[in-house]
Protein backbone atom coordinates (compact mmCIF):
# COMPACT_ATOMS: atom_id res chain seq x y z
CA UNK A 1 0.00 0.00 0.00
CA UNK A 2 1.37 3.40 -0.96
CA UNK A 3 0.35 6.82 0.24
CA UNK A 4 -0.54 9.06 -2.66
CA UNK A 5 -0.85 12.76 -1.87
CA UNK A 6 -4.22 14.23 -2.71
CA UNK A 7 -4.41 16.78 -5.49
CA UNK A 8 -5.31 20.25 -4.23
CA UNK A 9 -8.90 21.26 -4.76
CA UNK A 10 -9.74 24.15 -7.06
CA UNK A 11 -9.29 27.46 -5.28
CA UNK A 12 -7.10 26.02 -2.52
CA UNK A 13 -5.10 29.25 -2.38
CA UNK A 14 -8.25 31.16 -1.42
CA UNK A 15 -7.60 30.43 2.26
CA UNK A 16 -4.76 32.97 2.27
CA UNK A 17 -6.92 35.77 0.90
CA UNK A 18 -7.86 37.12 4.34
CA UNK A 19 -4.27 38.12 5.00
CA UNK A 20 -4.12 40.62 2.15
CA UNK A 21 -7.79 41.55 1.67
CA UNK A 22 -7.66 45.08 3.05
CA UNK A 23 -11.34 45.71 2.49
CA UNK A 24 -14.43 43.77 1.58
CA UNK A 25 -14.33 44.78 -2.08
CA UNK A 26 -10.79 43.45 -2.56
CA UNK A 27 -11.58 40.20 -0.81
CA UNK A 28 -14.84 39.69 -2.70
CA UNK A 29 -13.08 40.39 -5.99
CA UNK A 30 -10.42 37.81 -5.17
CA UNK A 31 -12.97 35.12 -4.31
CA UNK A 32 -15.00 35.87 -7.43
CA UNK A 33 -11.91 35.59 -9.63
CA UNK A 34 -10.84 32.35 -7.94
CA UNK A 35 -14.28 30.86 -8.53
CA UNK A 36 -14.53 32.15 -12.10
CA UNK A 37 -17.48 34.44 -11.38
CA UNK A 38 -18.16 37.71 -13.19
CA UNK A 39 -18.80 40.59 -10.80
CA UNK A 40 -21.12 43.41 -11.77
CA UNK A 41 -22.41 46.34 -9.80
CA UNK A 42 -25.69 48.11 -10.40
CA UNK A 43 -27.17 51.17 -8.80
CA UNK A 44 -30.78 50.84 -9.87
CA UNK A 45 -32.86 53.07 -12.14
CA UNK A 46 -31.85 56.37 -10.48
CA UNK A 47 -28.23 56.08 -11.67
CA UNK A 48 -29.08 55.61 -15.34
Amino acid sequence: MTNTPLAPIAGAKVKNAAFWGHDGKTLASFYATALGWKVTQSYGDSAA
